[in-house]
């Protein structure tokens, strides 16, 4: 599908046909797009809200939440 061997005898890597379309490379970038702005309105979302914690303790706990969420969202999108 897809896949035609090189005169080297190596098969290629496949390539659907719809990756060199405009619109599709924009979708994607609009949906990276997206799922970045989600990750950090949530960020935003939970360290504000640490702000209204009755306690410091509680405050210290929705922040490292935040930050702990913030860290593994990093790792894995790479």
């Amino acid at each position: 599908m897809g896949e035609t061997p090189d005169a080297g005898g190596t098969d290629p890597l496949p390539v659907s046909p719809g990756h060199s379309d405009p619109r599709y490379l924009r979708f994607i970038v609009d949906l990276f797009g997206v799922i970045a702005y989600g990750e950090l309105s949530g960020f935003e979302r939970l360290s504000s809200d640490a702000r209204f914690s009755p306690s410091l303790a509680d405050r210290a706990g929705l922040g490292r939440l935040a930050v702990l969420d913030r860290q593994w969202c990093g790792t894995h999108t790479r």
